[in-house]
């Protein structure tokens, strides 16, 4: 071993092991496809005397190519005497099933593999062989798709049990330790094609860049902790935010937009928000504009969730949620279960002496009722008596308008009709007031929602 590849098997060795939790006495699970830098890491891994396994997946993608790479692969594992272990992938037909790319397909697979496999071999890490060149890469590529700061970062050392201890060293010094090693490898005709953009930012962006810059691997090394500090600090007022004006009920998502009003840095952190939820960028603009103009009632959509600008609230809920229309109640039911929750019948009984404030619970003069009831949704043209206002009736539609109840929460809402049609309890918010306990109720029926 010459003195380049001692230098850069001690770096490789500091490296890995100045990444928290990690040790020589533990167990490494490399991820190697047969090219030259996979072959270096397993090469720098069998030089350093750590105890490797090695997984190879096949995602038969290019025909015989893919057949030579897990053979070479196979012979590799053998020359270090390490475990071998490989699988097949259905990349195209998965890719198709979930409309992702074959690139996402393919790495959703590996990494579900890999996980798996190292659980279940005992392995304390996945190891894959990214270096300085793939971030440079990555960063610029997520710079292009607006991924916002968190894309700026990179690839990251350790995600999980994943780990790079490559990611300091460049495409270069990997190359010149692969040529004095006199390794061999299997080269992947995919990368000099130029259909795939990571391919064509790095045979056309990176050159020029280092045209400008011929340390642009290191100065981006170099530049990446201050980020990294930045980032940090934005996650504690994303953590801060979220405690304050974030909850959710019922699988909905309810967010108030007053945060964000005078906040420096709104746009970024409703996209943090927001982007789990499959919200773009461009839909963060828009609605941060209709936010400052005081434009509420409109609705973005994601591919599986929708927002609706409320006054000062956004509700986020699931585009496929299926809520069942309405609910018939016999006579003898005690307890009714509901999507979210069940709706409870405790009777008979005598009236209660005090009654709770609690808003999901009712009580009702048995007597007014015919059975059975009916658990529906709000309808255009529901008309009850609000418990309150002297038997005056009104309309649902203005009722909770005054509640200030959003679009989406009217959708949920559930109303407790009687037998003969009138509305009993708007659940959660009003009963009707002809329903009520009065001096002559003899049983009384509490009404309860969870």
């Amino acid at each position: 071993m010459n003195a380049n590849s001692t230098t850069l098997l001690k770096t490789f060795r500091t490296a890995l092991l100045q990444i928290p939790s990690s040790s020589a006495e533990q167990r490494f699970l490399l991820a190697v496809s047969g090219g030259k830098d996979s072959t270096v890491l397993a090469d720098l891994f069998f030089c350093a005397g750590y105890e490797l396994g090695i997984a190879h997946g096949n995602f038969q993608l290019r025909g015989a190519d893919s057949e030579g790479d897990e053979a070479f692969v196979r012979q590799l594992a053998a020359r270090y005497e390490a475990p071998f272990f490989s699988t097949r992938f259905a990349t195209q037909a998965f890719a198709e099933e979930k409309k992702i790319s074959i690139q996402t397909a393919a790495r959703w697979q590996r990494y579900e593999w890999l996980e798996n496999l190292r659980t279940q071999e005992g392995y304390d890490w996945i190891v894959t062989a990214h270096h300085a060149n793939d971030n440079v890469e990555t960063i610029l590529y997520n710079f292009t798709k607006g991924t916002g700061l968190l894309g700026l970062l990179g690839i990251p050392k350790v995600n999980g049990r994943v780990i790079r201890p490559l990611l300091g060293v460049t495409r270069e010094e990997l190359e010149r330790y692969h040529a004095a090693e006199a390794l061999e490898f299997r080269e992947d005709r995919s990368n000099a094609e130029s259909y795939y953009t990571r391919n064509r930012i790095r045979q056309q962006v990176t050159p020029l860049l280092k045209t400008i810059n011929p340390n642009l691997e290191e100065t981006v090394a170099k530049n990446l902790p201050f980020l990294q500090e930045l980032a940090d600090f934005f996650e504690q007022e994303l953590a801060r935010i979220r405690q304050a004006y974030w909850r959710e009920e019922q699988g909905v998502i309810y967010f108030a937009v007053e945060a964000l009003k005078s906040h420096p840095a709104a746009g970024n952190l409703l996209y943090r928000l927001l982007q789990p939820y499959g919200f773009t960028p461009d839909q963060v603009i828009n609605l941060l504009t209709a936010i400052k103009n005081g434009q509420p009632g409109k609705f973005f959509y994601a591919p599986q969730y929708q927002l609706l600008l409320d006054r000062v609230t956004l509700v986020i809920e699931k585009k496929d949620e299926t809520i069942a229309s309405s609910i018939l109640i016999p006579e003898n039911s005690f307890e009714v279960p509901l999507p979210s929750g069940l709706f409870l019948l405790v009777r008979p009984q005598k009236p209660p002496i005090s009654y709770s404030d609690d808003p999901n619970t009712a009580w009702v003069d048995a007597a007014q009722l015919q059975f059975p009831l009916v658990l529906r949704h709000w309808q255009a043209g529901d008309v009850f008596c609000p418990l309150g206002m002297g038997g005056r009736r009104r309309k649902m539609q203005n009722f909770l308008s005054d509640q200030k109840i959003d679009r989406i929460s009217k959708k949920r809402l559930w109303i407790l009709e009687n037998g003969d049609g009138r509305i009993i309890w708007v659940v959660g918010l009003r009963m009707d007031e002809r329903f009520r306990i009065i001096e002559k109720t003899e049983e009384c029926l509490e009404l309860r929602v969870n």
